[in-house]
């Protein structure tokens, strides 16, 4: 996916935190329930599901659970 991407464009989504990420690719499909509503068993069954879904890579994936999580 990143192949095609510019230098700049791969460093520009490796800056970012977990909470940037979830608001650029959670949100824009769909209203996210609140981190409490899972515990962190059910919320990486959830990331590996929407990796998929959201064409995320494991980082970005990775980084928004964590974020998720830490608001659990």
């Amino acid at each position: 996916m990143l192949e095609s991407c510019s230098t700049e464009q791969v460093t520009a989504y490796k800056n970012k935190s977990g909470a940037q990420l979830w608001g650029e690719n959670c949100i824009r499909c769909h209203n996210t329930p609140s981190p409490a509503a899972y515990n962190d068993t059910d919320w990486s069954t959830i990331g590996l599901h929407m990796r998929v879904r959201a064409n995320l890579s494991k980082e970005q994936s990775e980084k928004i659970f964590d974020f998720i999580k830490s608001a659990n």
